[in-house]
Formats: C-alpha cells, sequence, structure tokens
C-alpha cells in the first residue's frame, strides 16, 4: 500500500517507505516557568521529513514501527515533545516572563528548541527543517497588563469627568448668575439664545452640572414584579432581591412609585387586588389597601398619596381611595364609566385628581368626574406633571401642554413617530420631556427651549421610564432588562442589566429612590 500525504512513512513487508514532502508540526509546552514565577506557554512549528536513506529508515523503523505499520504526526510530535519540554524549561527560568514577550527572545527560545531536538531527530531518522517558529504568551503577564490598563484608563475617566463636571459646575454658576439678574428668563430661554452650534455641548454640560459627580454610582434603582422588590446596582450590572414581608398580600406588584409620608420615604404599589405602603428603609409593609369588589387579573397601575389617604388607579377597578389607618376596605371608589379605562393617575393639586382614559383626560374633583374634550384621535401613553404644567403625551407622539391649575391647553408640539411611554427629567430650574419611540431611540425635549437630543441604544419600545439627576433609565419591549444612561450622555448605554435572568419574573415598574434611601 502507498504512503498517504498525512503520514511520515510506512512499513510495506520488510520495505518503509517514507513521505519525502516535509510537514508542518507544531509542539504546544505549557507550564513553563520564569524567574519571576510567571507561567509561560510555547508554541513550536517547524517542519520534518523522514530522511530517504537505508541508514535513517531503519532508525526511524526501530523508533517508531516497532509494534505498528504508519508513522503518523503526531507519533513524531509525542516523540520530540519530552526534548522539547525540557530544553524549554531549563532555558525560560534564566529570565522574567515579561522579558520573554517579545520577538528577539522569541528567536533565542526556536534556536534553543532546534539545536536540542537536532540529536533527537537523528536517532531516528528524521530531518527538522525551516522555518522554525516560536510563540510564547504569559496569561498571567497579560492579565497584570490587562489590569494596569484598566486601571489608567479608569484614572483618565476619573480626571476627565472631575474636569468635566468643574466646568460643568462654572457653567452652571454663570447660569445662575444670570437668571439672578434677569429673573424671569428661563434657563431653556437663554439656552435658545445661544448659537445652534453651542446648545447640544451646552445642554450637555447644563445637565451634568445639575448631577452630582457622583449620581450613577450612589442612585439606588429599584424594580418590582411577581418577586416583589429589588434593587439594581448600574455600575455593576446586580440585581439583589430584597425581602419584604407580607409580599402577596395583595397579589403581585404592578406599579412602583417613591412617596414622603411624614418625613419618611415609603414605596407605594399598586397590585393586583390593592395597594402596599412600604417603609423603604427596611422594606416593612406599613399598610395594605385592599380592594375585593372586582376580581381581575390586571393590577393597579399607579397609586399616590395624597392628605393621609392612598388613591389607586386600575382599568377596571377604576379609581379607589382608602385612608391609611382603614385599609381593609375603600373609602370611596369611582368604577369606571361605560367605556372608561382609567390609567395615568396624578394629583394636580389638593382637591383634583387627573387620569387618562383612551383619547381624554379626565378630572376628578372632591368625586365630581369631568371628561375633556379630547385633543388627538390617538390615545394618551402618559399623563406628566411639572410644577405648572401638565404635559398630555399621546401614542401617535403628539404632546399637549396644558396649565396645572386651569387645564387650559397651552401648546401642542410633536417632535418625533409613535411612542411607547414617556417621563420628566429634572434638570436645571425645572425638566425636560423624555419620549420612548417606537423606532428606538428616547428623544429628550426642552420644555422652554428648541434642543431636542436623543438616549441611543438598541432597544425599541420601551415600557417604562425612571429619571432622576444624572440617571435615566427604562425597562425593555420584554419586560427582560432595564437599560441605563447618564442624564448628560446619550450617545449609549452606562449599563444594560437583565433583571429577569435574577429575579425570573418580568419587570413591571421601575423607580428611583430618594438619596435618604439608597443604603437602606
Amino acid at each position: 500500500m502507498s504512503i498517504t500525504g498525512g503520514e511520515i512513512a510506512r512499513r510495506d513487508g520488510e520495505h518503509v517507505e517514507v513521505q519525502t514532502q516535509p510537514l508542518r508540526l507544531r509542539w504546544s509546552l505549557s507550564d513553563l516557568i520564569a524567574l519571576d514565577g510567571h507561567p509561560l506557554t510555547c508554541t513550536f512549528t517547524c517542519s520534518v521529513r523522514a530522511v530517504d536513506r537505508p541508514a535513517d529508515r531503519t532508525m526511524l523503523a526501530e523508533a517508531f514501527l516497532a509494534g505498528r505499520d504508519v508513522v503518523e504526526p503526531g507519533d513524531v510530535v509525542n516523540h520530540f515533545k519530552p526534548a522539547l519540554t525540557s530544553a524549554a524549561s531549563r532555558l525560560a527560568g534564566t529570565k522574567p516572563a515579561d522579558g520573554w514577550l517579545n520577538a528577539a527572545s522569541e528567536r533565542t527560545m526556536a534556536e534553543a528548541l532546534r539545536t536540542d531536538a537536532a540529536p533527537v531527530a537523528f536517532a531516528c531518522g528524521i530531518e527538522l527543517l525551516a522555518p522554525f517558529e516560536v510563540q510564547l504568551t504569559s496569561a498571567s503577564v497579560e492579565r497584570q497588563r490587562m489590569e494596569a490598563m484598566e486601571r489608567g484608563l479608569a484614572q483618565r475617566r476619573a480626571e476627565w469627568q472631575a474636569e468635566h463636571f468643574q466646568r460643568a459646575a462654572e457653567l452652571l454658576r454663570n447660569f445662575e448668575n444670570m437668571q439672578s439678574a434677569s429673573p424671569g428668563v428661563s434657563v431653556g430661554r437663554v439656552l435658545d439664545a445661544v448659537s445652534a452650534a453651542d446648545r447640544g455641548p451646552m445642554l450637555q454640560m447644563l445637565l451634568a452640572a445639575s448631577a452630582s459627580a457622583g449620581a450613577a454610582s450612589s442612585a439606588a434603582l429599584w424594580a418590582v414584579g411577581g418577586w416583589g422588590l429589588a434593587r439594581i446596582d448600574p455600575m455593576q450590572s446586580k440585581v439583589i432581591v430584597e425581602s419584604m414581608d407580607r409580599p402577596t398580600e395583595v397579589g403581585p406588584p404592578r406599579s412602583l412609585r417613591a412617596e414622603v409620608v411624614n418625613g419618611e420615604t415609603v414605596w407605594v404599589i399598586g397590585c393586583r387586588t390593592g395597594v402596599l405602603v412600604v417603609r423603604a428603609k427596611d422594606r416593612k409593609v406599613v399598610a395594605a389597601m385592599r380592594d375585593e369588589g372586582l376580581p381581575s387579573s390586571m393590577g393597579f397601575s399607579r397609586a399616590v398619596v395624597r392628605n393621609g389617604e392612598v388613591i389607586g388607579c386600575h382599568s377596571e377597578a377604576g379609581i379607589v381611595r382608602w385612608r391609611a389607618d382603614r385599609p381593609d376596605s375603600p373609602t370611596a371608589t369611582w368604577r369606571p364609566l361605560p367605556g372608561e379605562q382609567p390609567r395615568n393617575l396624578c394629583a394636580l393639586d389638593e382637591s383634583r385628581l387627573a387620569y387618562s382614559s383612551r383619547l381624554s383626560v379626565v378630572v376628578l374633583d372632591n368625586g365630581q368626574r369631568t371628561t375633556l374634550p379630547p385633543e388627538s384621535s390617538c390615545n394618551i401613553v402618559s399623563l406628566l406633571l411639572s410644577e405648572r404644567d401638565l404635559f398630555v403625551v399621546h401614542a401617535d407622539g403628539e404632546v399637549v401642554r396644558k396649565d396645572r391649575a386651569t387645564l387650559q391647553t397651552h401648546e401642542r408640539s410633536r417632535h418625533c413617530g409613535p411612542v411607547s411611554t414617556a417621563a420628566l427629567l429634572p434638570w436645571v430650574g425645572g425638566a425636560r420631556l423624555l419620549l420612548a419611540t417606537l423606532e428606538g431611540p428616547v428623544c429628550c425635549v426642552g420644555v422652554d427651549d428648541s434642543v431636542v437630543t436623543q438616549y441611543v441604544s438598541p432597544l425599541r419600545g420601551l415600557k417604562a421610564l425612571a429619571t432622576t439627576n444624572g440617571l435615566v433609565a427604562g425597562i425593555s419591549a420584554d419586560r427582560q432588562r432595564v437599560v441605563l444612561w447618564n442624564s448628560w450622555d446619550g450617545r449609549a448605554p452606562i449599563a444594560e442589566v437583565n433583571v429577569a435572568a435574577r429575579t425570573r419574573h418580568h419587570v413591571a415598574d421601575i423607580a428611583f429612590a430618594p438619596p435618604a434611601t439608597v443604603n437602606a
């Protein structure tokens, strides 16, 4: 039988046939210890060929064909490996690992291996042929280099941030001086007064100035779902499920809101059949408000605290009010009128509530309902309150700005296409409007200026937004993940956290905790 291209030699009876074409072979020599204790890995490559002379064929047969008829490349690799490993180990210990990781040292190692392999090759009828190549690596040295690089980048990033915030703080002081000189002029109007080319950078600086330098590292983002409460660490992309007593007393959570009651921060959690009021510092349930009047698989999509009362909004149960000292049954209910789907509850003042129902805003004033005329052919997705305004955000992207006191329409605008949700982002002297588009980006729109920026990510159609000074967060359309941005830089998220992978439940809602409860 003739020898094949992948064989070194073959015995055919008393005759030994050899491959005359060189074959390229590789040896991996690991756990070589350098002078400084770092392990090295050496990859040695060269060509081999059986010597086609009678004496050499005899030595090859004695070395390889005592119990077989074929010499394969692996047989040659195994035959040479002890000698190569011994030579490489001896030489590796002559200098530190860092001294081996260069081309000149690799050539030195290649020459040493060739020299030590020559007697073995002569004794077994094998010829080693150029090119002789060596590649030396050290995982521990590479790890040290990477750690040093990361430390250097972190230091440069910290220096840049310090300089960035210093410039931002200086710009903020200048703006405050301008506002003091002209009390009636808003920051947005001043921003609109500068050149168009400078508005974007100036907005970024003002957003950075309105946040603290450590906002991203100190902010506490919380989420609710089928498990209860979970805390999200945006810097480490960690999710910590926090225990909460009586977590299923009124069914699984649907919504989350932070309120301050009697100077103490509480979580107001809308659930399937009621509302939980949970003390933020220790997650103890202060009250569990129940409404058993209308069994539903849905839940309270929003709940607020006002004048010692808890008021919840449910698309099927309507508007339900409890007294904090009488949580077992509502003190008043306003069940939905025919065709109503109450959502987006908010407190306009001490006596008036507002909620959305499909196309319209409904005002509840001392128990009396007034439905305002529709101003769009698309459903309302959000009602947002600022100090003076009520923003009505419709699904097609149209925003209607109303006076909070009179509910008269001041302005109608459209800055993007269809939206899934909206929020207000606090900044210098007011807020900016965030619109989560179905196409992907979250548009950041000035209330008193014409500047529009974006927060960009691969996610589309975010289900909910949460904001604080310095951070913007959103829930992905599949309710599996939470994405976060620095408020002053929307070019890319700073984190994307797979919450569902940790909790095994979808994310129903998110909210930032006030600073006093960050370490609770």
